[in-house]
């Protein structure tokens, strides 16, 4: 099995692996703190105020105690959960490359959903961007992070 791209804080190093698990490691001895098994994850954990944040191929997003891998909630999509990123109490992250979603960090709770084709997210300043590319154009969409509503969007094409 393969673990991808560690994430540290506190003294913890959180890891993602394709065997269906987050791990928790002391960064100073690699101890295991702690393990929850999840389906396969492809990109790494998020830390944010005590909770560690992990999207899955089985479709759903985790929140997990940092301190102890307790479930706090989980929310369920169609298609597998990629890339989430934690800003302002809401967890953002892509559903395949069909839609972004903004959840409530404390609660899991929905707060909105945008449909578009999506490759990857950035939230800075109360924005979301959004960027994705095909064979024949990219495009990068802003969105308010707060209410999903399209504020812009600039298509480019695609070098053949």
């Amino acid at each position: 099995d393969i673990a991808l791209s560690p994430v540290v804080s506190g003294g913890v190093v959180y890891v993602g692996s394709d065997d269906g698990h987050v791990y928790a490691l002391s960064a100073d001895t690699g101890e295991l703190r702690w393990q929850y098994e999840t389906g396969d994850i492809e990109h790494p954990p998020v830390v944010s105020e005590g909770v560690v944040y992990v999207g899955s191929d089985d479709g759903h997003v985790y929140a997990l105690s940092a301190e102890t891998g307790e479930l706090r909630w989980q929310y369920k999509t169609r298609y597998d959960v990629y890339s989430p990123a934690v800003s302002g109490g809401v967890v953002y992250f892509r559903e395949g490359n069909y839609s972004v979603y903004a959840l409530d960090a404390e609660t899991g709770e929905l707060r909105w959903q945008y449909r578009t084709l999506v490759s990857s997210i950035a939230v800075s300043g109360g924005v979301l961007y959004v960027g994705h590319h095909d064979d024949h154009s990219g495009v990068v969409y802003a969105l308010d992070a707060e209410t999903g509503e399209l504020r812009w969007q600039y298509e480019t094409d695609v070098m053949q």
